[in-house]
């Protein structure tokens, strides 16, 4: 449905938010995503982007969100974590997507999603998109966007984790 969209900007800009609350991870689903990439976590942190997704392709099909989905281009992801997550218990994910209007050129949807269980803040996500657009002048002009970079000086745990040649 979203294809027959295409790219309806008005003057104003997307602005869209929600909130799911009582979002039950499927222990069926983790066993499967923790054996396909051999983690051994109880809820291995990649895990949390799913979520977030699921949360964010909600709101694209809002007939708010004036632009086709597919087409779009996931340019960034940022995800930390806070505090240990219990996949026992229900989470609440506060979800937004932005679209800054103008009037020609690429668009930058931002999508931030902020996870909270028993009433704490857990987890953040904030993913980029990229929206191309026609120019209608023969004059074309590469359009920048800058991309967020994290300080992995920071990072106080990370874990390496591999990933077959085939999987791509």
């Amino acid at each position: 449905k979203t294809f027959r969209r295409g790219i309806k900007i008005k003057k104003k800009d997307i602005d869209l938010t929600h909130t799911f609350t009582n979002v039950l991870i499927e222990h069926n689903k983790l066993d499967q995503y923790r054996a396909f990439f051999n983690f051994s976590d109880k809820l291995p942190f990649p895990y949390l982007y799913i979520l977030a997704q699921r949360a964010q392709v909600a709101l694209m099909l809002d007939s708010k969100f004036t632009i086709s989905v597919p087409g779009m281009i996931h340019i960034s992801n940022k995800l930390i974590q806070y505090k240990i997550i219990n996949p026992n218990l229900p989470l609440k994910l506060e979800t937004s997507i932005l679209v800054e209007v103008k009037s020609k050129g690429s668009l930058y949807p931002k999508s931030e999603v902020i996870y909270y269980q028993d009433g704490i803040k857990v987890a953040l996500c904030k993913s980029g998109y990229l929206v191309k657009r026609k120019l209608k002048s023969s004059n074309k002009k590469t359009m920048k966007q800058e991309i967020e970079i994290p300080n992995l000086s920071s990072v106080i745990h990370s874990v390496p984790w591999k990933l077959s040649k085939s999987l791509g």
